[in-house]
């Protein structure tokens, strides 16, 4: 769920604990749960193995999603669309089944964290059941 720009339950925490800590003045973060100030680092290096996929193409793939949506948080089934119509073959065949649409979460899990050319892809929560994605500049935390 979204709301203001809040997804996800770490972010909501941290939205919560800073409306608190300037009302209070209390950082209620750093006594009780300093562990969620702690940022994953990004994953350089090698990409996970994903058959049938070059390092260009999800290059080429993440560019053409930021170009659409930009750092808002997408379903795994706007991203199936998104290549549609193009010569990005990501994901590799048809979107058009349930059972594709959950390979290609799958295909985005492995992917969660790491650099992808200039960008970052993240898990930014649930929506109705449903995972969300999020392609942040790998600059950012």
């Amino acid at each position: 769920m979204t709301l203001m720009g809040i997804s996800g339950r770490r972010e909501a925490l941290l939205t919560a604990n800073r409306i608190t800590k300037e009302t209070t003045g209390v950082d209620l973060v750093d006594i009780i749960r300093p562990e969620l100030k702690k940022t994953s680092p990004l994953k350089i290096g090698k990409l996970p193995r994903i058959p049938s996929v070059t390092e260009s193409e999800l290059i080429r793939f993440a560019e053409l999603w930021h170009s659409e949506y930009g750092s808002r948080s997408v379903l795994t089934r706007q991203l199936c669309e998104l290549t549609e119509g193009t010569d990005i073959q990501i994901p590799p065949g048809r979107c058009d089944t349930r059972f594709h649409k959950i390979k290609f979460g799958k295909m985005l899990s492995k992917l969660d964290g790491h650099q992808i050319g200039h960008y970052r892809i993240t898990g930014a929560g649930k929506k109705r059941n449903l995972r969300l994605w999020r392609l942040k500049l790998a600059d950012d935390k």
